[in-house]
């Protein structure tokens, strides 16, 4: 029941982030919507040895001034017991955050750009039914290079700190500029 109560909430504040910034995007030169992130690499477990898995996610990335709002979705797939294949135990993740950022520019068409904020995570294991789920603290980095004016191709790490297990993503994306 508090899981529901969470994931509600979280959705609610994510569309109501996004429904306003379309609003003030359409009053207001300083509000505009800036990129699409698109990434896929891996993910590691910190309690379970550094157990590892695949992972997706998707940024959708505001700017207002100086200033980035985002808001993120992950998720992973990984095997804990690569020993026994026949007895596997699956685990799997979904990450849902609000972020705050900015971007730097370090050379020539080589850019970072750095976010954290709250958010929530549930994380299973197939094979056992146990699950959690929790508040998170994501903290992203991007490092990218401009390859044309509106795509963008670069290295993103995540680190999820949470009550539950803490995961970091490693992952390769592509980001169009609108």
């Amino acid at each position: 029941m508090r899981d529901h109560k969470i994931m509600r909430t979280l959705v609610f504040l994510i569309s109501l982030v996004l429904c306003t910034s379309y609003s003030f995007s359409q009053d207001s030169s300083s509000l505009t919507f800036k990129s699409l992130t698109q990434a896929v690499g891996f993910y590691q477990l910190q309690k379970l040895d550094g157990r590892s898995g695949i992972s997706v996610s998707f940024q959708a990335t505001f700017q207002i001034n100086n200033h980035l709002l985002a808001s993120s979705v992950a998720v992973g797939y990984g095997i804990l017991n690569e020993e026994e294949i026949l007895k596997n135990t699956i685990h799997t993740f979904f990450d849902i955050n609000l972020l705050y950022g900015r971007e730097f520019e370090i050379i020539d068409n080589v850019l970072i750009e750095v976010f954290s904020g709250i958010g929530y995570l549930k994380q299973t294991k197939l094979k056992n039914a146990s699950q959690g789920s929790s508040l998170n603290i994501p903290v992203r980095a991007k490092l990218m290079f401009a390859a044309s004016d509106r795509v963008r191709l670069g290295f993103l790490t995540q680190f999820n700190f949470n009550s539950k297990n803490n995961i970091s993503m490693y992952q390769f994306f592509l980001q169009f500029e609108l």
